[in-house]
């Protein structure tokens, strides 16, 4: 066999298996699970629609609108929960313990259940008015935002949000933690609401009790 046909023939082995890896990573992605992901988001709001006409979340994640359903939207049955469009009015509502609207009924039960719940910073007053607005109604809001995070609501931009649920759909057994440094705390919290495996950014610092929570609690850490 001369060197032309040596070349060829590892030419065709290649093909086949570059070939058959397509095939498996086809059926992968075809058989893998969508994250089952909640908007809590008003049919007229931009990030209503920031969510309804991207392909590509609609390729990661089975959505459910929760105000064009023709039923009985139960948070229980979500892996993820984005909110949408929590204007200031809403937020003080929310922070003081109005759930008189819907909207605010089905967000204070998917945090009560302990739901990952994620905000979408983009829509915020504080952010879209930041250059404009006074310093001092600013200061306010963020003080108002900062319980949310004590309820343990993820305050991300929507760019940051799509990569949370990508990591969600590729590492479904998995909550994805975005933070720098991970503490006990951080572990403590996430297995009083059910979770069992993490997964955390390859830079990510976990302190060394965080570790051996870890260990001794039988859960996982993923680094991505």
């Amino acid at each position: 066999m001369d060197r032309a046909e040596l070349i060829d023939q590892i030419a065709n082995i290649v093909e086949k298996i570059l070939l058959q890896y397509t095939v498996d990573a086809s059926r992968e992605a075809i058989t893998r699970p969508k994250v089952k992901l909640l908007l809590i988001s008003w049919r007229a709001s931009r990030g209503y629609w920031s969510f309804k006409e991207d392909e590509h979340l609609n390729a990661l994640c089975d959505i459910c609108f929760s105000f064009d359903e023709q039923q009985i939207v139960q948070p229980e049955q979500y892996d993820q929960v984005v909110v949408c469009d929590l204007d200031t009015t809403k937020l003080s509502q929310l922070v003081s313990g109005n759930f008189e609207s819907l909207y605010l009924q089905l967000l204070a039960q998917c945090i009560m259940l302990g739901k990952p719940v994620s905000l979408i910073a983009d829509d915020l007053d504080s952010v879209r008015y930041g250059a404009t607005a006074p310093k001092k109604l600013l200061q306010m809001i963020e003080k108002k935002l900062s319980i949310l995070r004590d309820w343990g609501v993820a305050i991300i931009s929507q760019a940051d949000c799509v990569r949370q649920l990508e990591c969600l759909r590729e590492h479904s057994e998995g909550y994805y933690l975005d933070k720098h440094i991970v503490t006990k705390k951080d572990v403590e919290q996430l297995r009083d609401k059910g979770h069992r495996a993490i997964a955390v950014e390859r830079r990510t610092i976990v302190s060394d009790i965080a570790k051996d929570y870890l260990e001794e609690n039988q859960m996982t850490m993923t680094y991505l």
